[in-house]
């Protein structure tokens, strides 16, 4: 049966290479793997426990797919009002730029 993970600290394909090592070497097996997502879906018989013993002591940790939601959530909050700000002032500098003319 596949599980999907949820690991913090994964930034890039060495990430990943480390995380798939570390996963094997507790026998499990490593079907997918995304820094992007921060994601691994794999498959194996091997306790939750001993696997999130095994990122940690690489520096990774396991998170609950709820909490990494919310973290999505303040994210895209965040762009939508930085994206706001800027228009604002966008149009702010193009106001100004009309009262020189």
């Amino acid at each position: 049966m596949s599980e999907t993970l949820v690991i913090n600290g994964m930034h890039c394909a060495a990430c990943e290479k480390t995380i798939r090592r570390a996963l094997t070497k507790e026998g499990v097996t490593v079907e997918r793997i995304s820094h992007e997502k921060g994601t691994a879906t794999i498959s194996g018989d091997a306790p939750r426990q001993r696997i999130a013993t095994a990122l940690a002591a690489k520096g990774y940790s396991l998170t609950e797919e709820k909490s990494r939601t919310a973290r999505t959530n303040d994210v895209e909050q965040r762009i939508l009002t930085n994206g706001f700000l800027a228009l604002a002032l966008l149009q702010r500098t193009d106001n100004k730029c009309d009262s020189f003319l």
